[in-house]
């Protein structure tokens, strides 16, 4: 009698496993649907700690009015189901202004993130598109929200 009871327990958890899995591949999809055309790359790069919170952060590259854009986010780490569909885990959202902005006419390629010794680090190469100049762009990342500094070395 025991054993059939764990059987029947056994089939219980994997059937409410199969419908967690099932229901956030459900969220991805309809998350992944709802992404604009106008974003070119999504990548987690790197963690952070901050105030008693820690999570990871998020580089969202596009193109949009000819010219690219970058974000980056502070998202909060969470198991909770309810906080992902609310989409609450986003701390904060950093827009360059050095890119993100109609005056700019940049290109910037795919972002490379590298953990270094002082902190995280995105970097990328940019070509203005009215005069061709290329620079080679570094961002190292804080944990505290927002916080970054960015280097900007001219390429030949």
């Amino acid at each position: 009698m025991k054993a059939l009871f764990m059987f029947f327990l056994s089939l219980i958890s994997l059937f409410a496993t199969a419908i967690v899995e099932a229901d956030s591949q459900l969220t991805l999809i309809n998350d992944a649907k709802s992404l604009s055309e106008h974003i070119t790359t999504v990548k987690i790069c790197g963690s952070w700690n901050y105030n008693g919170k820690q999570g990871k952060y998020r580089i969202i590259t596009g193109w949009l009015y000819g010219h690219s854009e970058i974000y980056i986010q502070w998202l909060a780490d969470t198991d909770n189901k309810k906080d992902l569909e609310e989409n609450s885990k986003v701390m904060f959202t950093l827009s360059l202004p050095r890119f993100n902005n109609y005056e700019s006419a940049t290109d910037i390629a795919e972002p490379i993130c590298k953990k270094t010794a002082s902190g995280q680090i995105v970097s990328f190469d940019a070509i203005n598109s009215h005069d061709g100049k290329k620079a080679y762009i570094r961002v190292k990342l804080f944990d505290e929200f927002g916080k970054f500094l960015i280097k900007e070395t001219p390429k030949k």
